[in-house]
């Protein structure tokens, strides 16, 4: 897959995939530094990863096999990536809802599974409070 980069004003944001954990509860605001780190707290160890991950490179979108493979998330590369990624982000939920917040990523749906990506404000809020 080409590599896409957004801009944080860029339409596609809200024409994403990911229902409406992604909208609601409300958005980040760059002063969210506290829930920044309530979520990140609620998150697991292999979700704080792709995270991480994501926020190292704002406003490309990364496909899930890319963040697979580069995180080593399945070994023995016998498990479909789109269940790897599912079952790594199953804390974000519970982080999400901690911390008062929407997702930090949006995700879309493409042929070859999905891809992912975080805002280059949502980036920022977190090397801010987690000093990444």
């Amino acid at each position: 897959m080409a590599t896409t980069r957004m801009d944080d004003d860029d339409e596609l944001w809200s024409n994403h995939d990911g229902g409406s954990g992604h909208d609601e509860p409300p958005q980040w605001e760059p002063g969210d530094r506290g829930r920044a780190l309530t979520y990140w707290d609620t998150l697991d160890d292999t979700g704080r990863r792709v995270h991480r991950y994501l926020f190292a490179d704002p406003g490309r979108r990364i496909s899930g096999s890319e963040i697979v493979a580069e995180l080593d998330l399945d070994p023995d590369g016998a498990k479909n990536a789109a269940k790897v990624m599912s079952g790594s982000l199953s804390r974000a939920g519970a982080a999400s809802a901690a911390a008062g917040r929407c997702y930090p990523y949006r995700w879309w749906k493409t042929p070859d599974g999905a891809v992912y990506a975080v805002k280059y404000e949502m980036a920022e809020i977190f090397s801010v409070a987690l000093s990444l």
